[in-house]
């Protein structure tokens, strides 16, 4: 197992585990938890990058995948995520919505983050076809309440909103 695989697992169960998780435990910690690693490596292209590393966590019934690689300034970027490309430097805060892709929907999102004082530092937008579901990827400047992504789950055209703190 190479350093980015042990990398992945601690940053997957630190989260969540009670105990320190080190790069040296990571891989007994996740074996005891059920998890699973499968490393494939692929020297074809991927979404259009020659680089590109990719994880897929499957949990029984769901899959989530990210996918991301080095921009040309040597930094991380997320560029693809749950079926969605896009293109975005993940921060300290984030937030992750799935929306229906209809209009209005941007400056809605807006108007409940400036009332609760949420500042959108930058925020992008991934579709497969017009009009039917999007991924929005905001970078926000600090953490995402619980009541801020209830009013907006509540919006019509949301599926899920999640916010995260790395």
């Amino acid at each position: 197992m190479d350093i980015v695989t042990l990398a992945f697992l601690k940053g997957l169960l630190e989260p969540v585990v009670k105990e320190g998780v080190n790069y040296v435990n990571a891989r007994k910690l996740a074996e005891e938890r059920g998890i699973h690693v499968r490393q494939k490596k692929d020297s074809a292209e991927k979404h259009q990058y020659r680089e590109l590393m990719s994880v897929k966590v499957k949990n029984g019934r769901d899959t989530f995948e990210i996918a991301g690689n080095l921009s040309a300034k040597k930094e991380g970027r997320i560029v693809y995520i749950l079926g969605y490309e896009v293109d975005v430097n993940p921060t300290e805060y984030m937030m992750f919505i799935q929306n229906m892709d209809v209009p209005g929907v941007i400056g809605r999102i807006g108007t409940i983050l400036g009332k609760y004082g949420v500042n959108i530092a930058t925020m992008q937008v991934g579709r497969n076809s017009p009009g039917e579901k999007a991924l929005m990827v905001l970078n926000v400047d600090g953490p995402v309440s619980p009541p801020v992504l209830e009013e907006i789950t509540k919006k019509e055209e949301i599926m899920w909103a999640e916010s995260v703190g790395l």
